[in-house]
């Protein structure tokens, strides 16, 4: 019996001696804010944008994080569920549109990406002097 109550007493002290871990933990890893990251915002008509979404916590540190969708209003969109790569396919049409990232209620700053015509010929003909 008299190991039944110290089992209990134990369990109950270190409960109590990792409660403020386990609270720091969790305030640790709480996603607060989301950005979207690329090298350039700008793409080809039909081209591929890269980017990455970026979870960050209250002291603006980057955390793990899981349910990250994102939207387009230039193309079709893609992102891994944890930010770490996404793509863009940007429609036919040029013009200035934006990028924009969700994970529950956060939401990230709207990304301004910019679609270009593609002037690339599509062939090129050499004619002697």
């Amino acid at each position: 019996m008299i190991e039944v109550v110290f089992a209990l007493l134990l369990g109950v002290v270190i409960g109590l001696a990792f409660r403020p871990a386990r609270h720091a933990l969790r305030e640790h890893f709480t996603v607060v804010s989301l950005e979207i990251e690329a090298a350039m915002a700008q793409v080809v008509e039909g081209g591929v944008f890269n980017f990455t979404v970026v979870a960050r916590n209250k002291n603006g540190r980057v955390v793990p994080d899981k349910g990250i969708t994102a939207a387009s209003d230039a193309g079709a969109v893609v992102v891994v569920d944890d930010g770490s790569a996404g793509v863009l396919t940007a429609g036919a049409v040029d013009g200035d549109f934006t990028i924009t990232a969700t994970d529950g209620t956060l939401v990230a700053p709207p990304f301004p990406v910019t679609v270009v015509a593609d002037n690339t010929p599509a062939s090129l003909e050499v004619v002697a002097a």
